[in-house]
Order: C-alpha cells, then structure tokens, then sequence
C-alpha cells in the first residue's frame, strides 16, 4: 500500500511542468506521503487488533454452541426415560386396581364361605333345647321367676363390668371380662363388642397379632353387624402399627365397596386421605 502512494506520488511530479516542480514542492509532497504512509499503518495495525478482537469473540462463542450441542443431546436422552418412567407409573396403576379387585373377591368368597358355614350348624342344633319329659308338669313360683330375672342380667352385668374397666383404660381386666362374656356367651347379643372392645385392649398392650385374631373372628361370626363394618376400620389401624401401608389401603377400600352407603365407609374414605404414600 505504502509503494502504490509513493509510485503515484512521483507520477504526478513527473506530469508537472518543469518550471513548477521545484524542491520545495517536492518536500511538501514527500510529508504528505509520509502522512498517508502513517496513516495506513495506523489502519492495519487497527485491522489487526480488530481480526485479534473477533478471534477472542468467537472462542465463548464456540464453546456456548458446544454447550447447546450438549443440552440438546440431555434433551434426547432424558425424553425416553421420561416415556419409561410414565409407563412404570401406569403399569403400577394397573397392577394396584387388580390386587384390590382380587382381595375384594377374596373377602366377598370367605364371608360367603362363613355365612354358609354358619348355616350350616344352625341346622344342625336342635330347634328346641331343654325338652322335658311327656306329661311333666312345669310350675313356676314367684321365686322361680325372680330367679330367672336375675339369670338373664348376668351376661349384661359381665359385660357392662368389662365395659367400665375399658373406660378406666384397665386393659387387662377389661381384656379378661369380655374374654369370660364370650367363654360363657358365645352367641350373646353382645359378643360382637366383646370381639371389637378386646381387639382394642390387645392394641393397646402391644399385643398385635392377637388384636388381628379377635378381629377376624368378628367379622367371621357377625359379618352383617355394623360393629363389625367398624372392626374393619380397626383392623387398617393395626396394620399401620405394623407399617403395613398396603394391607391397610386394601382393608379400607374393601370396606368402601362392601358396605358403600354406611358410615362406616364415610370414615374410610377419610382415613385413606391420612395414610402417607412413598
């Protein structure tokens, strides 16, 4: 660049006329080129840092496509994963919704299998207990009667009585009155609560596996007795003592569609809400 400004620096001398082109004018001439000279270099040094500058630029811009590059990869690799994971999660719905629907068959085959049972030996002891004999006479005095009075509080006295140490959370002599109720009344109006109020006692004495034993006989001997609708909500509680999540989700959803309109199956639906997921 510099030799082209001299070359057309002294052409434009060598037109000159003679008489004009004096030494002055060619002194003048050649600061000027020193000028234009300087100021080229001026503008390639400028033209260096500037190509310098854009080197340095490019460098995080390189390095930020390159991490988009990586991203982008992230992206593709997380998407099918995602894909296994919701498919996981559907299968396990899947799998949930028929274990309860084979416990519920389960339960409706056994209390079937108890009511039938129960049938069974009902047919089995004679309709009339306690015959006397052809032409025997029954006589009755006013003593007779006070005597049969008292008989039949006896069962309601031995219930009350455990009832009342069940309420002063004596556990253990609660636990023996209603165990003696169902030795002597097996069959009493109240052996239901009897099975229900020591499956309680048992609970509290830690004493788990035989709270689940009177509990299941409660639903075995009275499985249309609304005392029994509430054992099944005991029972979810004692498998939450054991930590059993799954049982206890599976005992109350069973209560729901077995026994729908009671309240029973109000109070399940609330108690599932409470139940911690993991």
């Amino acid at each position: 660049m510099k030799n082209f400004l001299t070359l057309f620096a002294l052409s434009a001398l060598s037109a000159l006329p003679s008489c004009v082109a004096t030494r002055q004018d060619v002194a003048g001439l050649e600061g000027q080129i020193a000028q234009l000279n300087k100021g080229v270099s001026a503008m390639e040094k400028k033209q260096a840092e500037l190509s310098q500058r854009l080197d340095e630029i490019k460098k995080p811009v390189n390095a930020l496509n390159s991490n988009l590059n990586d991203t982008q990869n992230l992206l593709n690799n997380f998407n099918p994963k995602l894909e296994e994971i919701r498919s996981l999660i559907e299968t396990l719905r899947k799998e949930t919704s028929q274990r309860v629907q084979e416990i519920v068959k389960k339960m409706g085959d056994f209390e079937q299998s108890v009511e039938e049972k129960l049938a069974a030996l009902k047919k089995a002891v004679p309709a009339a207990k306690g015959k006397t004999q052809a032409g025997q006479k029954e006589k009755k005095s006013d003593n007779s009667e006070a005597g049969d009075d008292s008989q039949a509080d006896v069962p309601l006295k031995t219930f009350q009585a455990a009832y009342k140490d069940f309420l002063a959370k004596r556990w253990d002599l609660a636990q023996n009155g209603f165990g003696s109720y169902l030795k002597s009344y097996p069959d009493g109006s109240l052996a239901d609560k009897s099975f229900f109020y020591m499956a309680q006692c048992l609970r509290e004495k830690k004493m788990i596996p035989a709270a689940h034993d009177s509990l299941d006989k409660l639903t075995a001997r009275f499985p249309k007795s609304p005392v029994s609708r509430a054992g099944m909500l005991e029972k979810a509680k004692l498998f939450l003592d054991e930590s059993k999540t799954s049982e206890a989700e599976g005992m109350l959803e069973y209560l729901v569609v077995t026994h729908p309109q009671s309240k029973e199956a109000e109070q399940a639906k609330e108690f599932l809400k409470t139940i911690p997921h993991k």
